[in-house]
Order: structure tokens, then sequence, then C-alpha cells
């Protein structure tokens, strides 16, 4: 939880449309007028960014834990807007540019009892063996930790840059997640997003959330309005489960090691069998060549061993429950209603196991095969080095023999050179 800092200083927010707000837009608080907008800039939440119900899991949040003075305000007093698919950058600790898309801006803020509601979210697709299996992440953004918010309208082109006083609270499951593939670069970047403390979102071009809306948004946070405790309570979150304040780096972490391996399991019988499967056999490199001798492969043996176990801890649980069920003289306890359930549980179990392992040996299959190519292209390269080093040395051997053979072609030349009488020498060699 990001606690509320005790003073930051105001920024004065330049909005570059060249759309005027209908009027002015001074902040709600004590001894001030209610604001209302002009009625040709009313805003209907329900065309604009709408969520498919049938994708959400996140439930409505109920009129009755709602204060009565927000059900009271008028629609004049409220700016609600939902824009989809936004992009939002961020420069990170080394001044790097990143960015993301395909996240959701939500804002809600009653001008009459001074309160906001501002967060970004993402679906994220995780592994789980039961429906859901795509859940909402969060950053919600704390009017007390915002320093300003600048509107921006560059060639047709609308953004909202936010400076934060603190980094903004990073929402997720009380469960441990863990992210598919095609979902880890989303988790992640919105996990960098929850460690910034300025970035901009850039509105999707198909939003139709009046400019004068998001002039107003920039301007009103002067004095900032206070966090709407009703809108942010985390306890209606993923289907009233609640969600909780995590850590940023912490979930990452987790994220990473939990992809690494398969969800913990807990046996209930100590007589599991054990796998006759033959361990493979990882060849290693020569011990003066490659560098694949301290390969980094996972314990794939380990893995496929334990989901097996844990099918057939599965079907062997199902054998005995049916055994227990129709032997013995104590059978007719069990009713058809009783039979029924046993084979629903059963059959629910099996199936949770078969589409663990599926998930899990498509991960196997890829890291397996990251892995050979890994060492085929190491393989590859020492055979490139090995042979250069053979045609260097075979070159230099080659030319030491023949300087050899040369001197000694030339010794044995002169010592069997003979003289003739006329006193010249003859080279020929004696036979």
């Amino acid at each position: 939880m990001v606690n509320s800092p005790a003073s930051y200083t105001q920024d004065t927010n330049v909005n570059t449309d060249h759309e005027d707000l209908t009027q002015d837009s001074h902040p709600p608080g004590p001894g001030r007028q209610p604001q209302h907008v002009d009625d040709n800039h009313d805003f209907d939440v329900s065309n604009a960014g709408k969520i498919n119900k049938s994708e959400s899991e996140e439930p409505a949040i109920p009129n009755a834990t709602i204060p009565s003075s927000s059900k009271q305000t008028t629609k004049a007093d409220e700016i609600k807007i939902h824009c989809s698919n936004n992009t939002v950058t961020w420069r990170d600790e080394d001044d790097e540019v990143h960015q993301t898309d395909h996240l959701d801006l939500e804002i809600n803020i009653d001008t009459t009892a001074n309160t906001a509601f501002l967060r970004l979210y993402g679906d994220v697709f995780i592994k789980s063996s039961k429906p859901p299996n795509r859940r909402a992440i969060y950053v919600y953004i704390r009017p007390e930790i915002i320093k300003s918010i600048t509107y921006q309208n560059e060639n047709n082109v609308r953004s909202l840059g936010f400076s934060l006083g603190l980094e903004p609270d990073f929402v997720t499951p009380k469960d441990p997640i863990v992210a598919k593939p095609k979902s880890k670069a989303l988790l992640n970047s919105i996990v960098a997003l929850s460690q910034v403390k300025s970035f901009t979102v850039r509105l999707n071009s198909s939003n139709t959330t009046p400019s004068a809306q998001l002039k107003k948004i920039a301007s009103i946070f002067s004095p900032r309005p206070s966090w709407n405790a009703a809108l942010g309570d985390l306890s209606g979150l993923y289907t009233g489960k609640g969600g909780q304040m995590a850590n940023a780096s912490t979930a990452a972490a987790s994220t990473h090691v939990q992809a690494e391996s398969p969800p913990p399991y807990i046996p209930t019988s100590s007589n599991d069998r054990v796998s006759k499967k033959r361990k493979l056999d990882i060849p290693q490199a020569d011990e003066n060549g490659s560098s694949t001798k301290n390969s980094d492969m996972p314990p794939i043996n380990a893995i496929l061993n334990d989901m097996e176990k844990r099918i057939m801890h599965s079907i062997r649980q199902l054998g005995e429950k049916l055994l227990d069920v129709d032997a013995g003289s104590n059978h007719c306890r069990y009713g058809t209603e009783e039979r029924e359930e046993l084979l629903e549980e059963v059959a629910t179990r099996v199936d949770d196991e078969l589409t663990d392992l599926r998930i899990q040996s498509t991960d196997v299959i890829e890291e397996v095969k990251d892995e050979v190519d890994r060492m085929l292209n190491q393989v590859d390269d020492d055979a490139k080095e090995r042979i250069e080093l053979l045609e260097s040395e075979l070159e230099g051997r080659m030319k030491h023999i023949a300087e050899e053979a040369a001197e000694k072609y030339v010794k044995d030349t002169l010592l069997n050179a003979s003289w003739r009488m006329d006193g010249t020498m003859s080279l020929q060699r004696q036979m």
C-alpha cells in the first residue's frame, strides 16, 4: 500500500488541444459551487471502451457499496471515462524508452465529493486447471500521489501524461499467478509500469471521449481530489475473492521461478509407483573443447516423472474407489448419486492433470528445442575452431618437414661428392 505524502508541488497543466472547455474547471472543495459540463459534452460510458462482460471476470460494484453521497451526485458532477486498448510509454532508470499496448484506462471523478478513482489494467492469460484462465492485473493510481496530469493532442493523437510523486499500486489476485507464454510480455510490462513515476497514455484513435472531459481531468488535479475508497475497495475484485497490493519486484521474481517448475502438489499415498522411464542422457562435449559441459538444461526427467506419478496416482485412486463401490457386502451403502459424484470427482481430477500435463509438456518441448539448438550451434562453432586449428598445425608441420628434407638432401649430396683427376668436384651422388 502506498502511503499518501504530506504535500507535493503543484504543477501547471498545459492543454495543447484547440478545443475549449465548456466552463472553468475549478477543483471541488468547501465554499465552491459544483461544476457542470455543457450538455453537448455529456459523455456516455456505455459506448466508449466498453468491456465485453462475457470476457471479464470482474463483477460490477454493487450499488450498496457506494456511499449515498455518490448516489445523489448529478451526472454533471461526475467524470467517467473508460478507454480500451491504449498504448502506454515510459522511461526506465537508464532513460530507455519502453511501451506496451492493450491496456485499459479507467477514470471516475466525483467533483462534489472531491474523490477520484484511476487505474490501468490488462488481461493476462494464466496457467490454470480451472476456469477462468484470464486475470486482470491492475495499476492503481491514487490521487494523493499525482503531481500533475497533462493533456496533449498532437496530430490527432490524444494523450494523458502522468507525473507521480510515488510509485503506483500494483494489484494482483491473492493466489500465485503464472502467465502463459503469450502473456508474459504483457505481465512484465505491467510490473515495470508499476515501478515508474512518470508515463504517458496514448488513447486509442477509436475512443470517443470528448476532449473537454480530458482537459478537465488534467486541470482538476489542483488541488488533487482524495481517493474514492468505495470504488478502490479490493475485496470486490476477482469474483469476490479480493485482490492484494503486491510488490512488483517480488511478483516478477515469483513469476519467473514458478514458470520454470510445475505447480506443487501433495500426494495422498506413500506407495506411488516409481517411474520405469529410462533417463535421458544428454551428451556432453569434450573436456577441452565445448562450453556445453556445464549445461543449464532444466531437469526435464524430473518434471516428466513428476507428471507421470500424478496421473498414475489419480488413475489408481479412481480404480480403488470403483472397487470400493462395487466389491464387498457393503457396496449397497453407495447410492446412485454417490457413485455419480465419485465418478465426476475422479474425472475432474484426471482432466485437471491432463490439462496440467499438456501445458507443462508444451513448455518442456520448447525448452528442449531451445537447448538442442544451442548445443548444435555450440558444436558447430567448436568444430569450425578445431578445423582451423588443425589446418594451421598441418601447414606448420608440412613446412617443417619440407625444410628438413631439403637440408638432409643437401648434406647427403655434399658428403657423397667425388673429386675428379682434373681437380673438379662432381656432385653426382654415388649409388
